[in-house]
């Protein structure tokens, strides 16, 4: 999974999903949402976070992708990561948009078979570099599989 744009690479790897129900749909009670966290490659001390409140629905064709619980399928709840001497992080300042999708996600995530994850997305982060702070878009895109513990 990359977050990318002309000048700037944050690729993420190392996916896990919980059944931790960090982002319960609350007209829901009884489905219990997934968390997947992701790591940003070569050491670096970025991460990715997702919550899907839905796991049942996570393998249909054409999700949400965004930041908001109430509307997201796949809610982008962080993402922080370093390069070219920068660090960035999501920023407030614009919701993340898209779509996305798992293959083969079973038993609502918690199948130690694993799954798929692809998402395609556009979003903005918060650069600083040095003492500029300024704002990026970037994409976020690929297909990874998720382990589950």
């Amino acid at each position: 999974m990359i977050a990318t744009n002309a000048t700037t690479n944050l690729t993420f790897e190392s996916f896990v999903a919980s059944a931790n129900n960090d982002c319960p749909d609350q007209a829901s009670p009884g489905v219990t949402s997934l968390t997947i966290i992701a790591r940003e490659t070569g050491g670096a001390s970025g991460f990715l976070t997702i919550c899907i409140p839905h796991p049942e629905r996570a393998n249909e064709p054409g999700r949400v992708l965004g930041a908001d619980q109430s509307t997201a399928d796949f809610q982008l709840v962080d993402l922080t990561g370093a390069a070219n001497s920068c660090t960035f992080k999501m920023t407030t300042a614009s919701a993340p948009t898209g779509t996305g999708q798992t293959e083969g996600l079973c038993d609502a995530g918690t199948s130690p078979a694993g799954f798929a994850l692809a998402l395609d997305g556009a979003l903005a982060l918060e650069r600083t570099c040095g003492a500029t702070i300024d704002t990026v878009d970037m994409t976020l895109t690929g297909r990874v599989a998720v382990t589950v513990p």
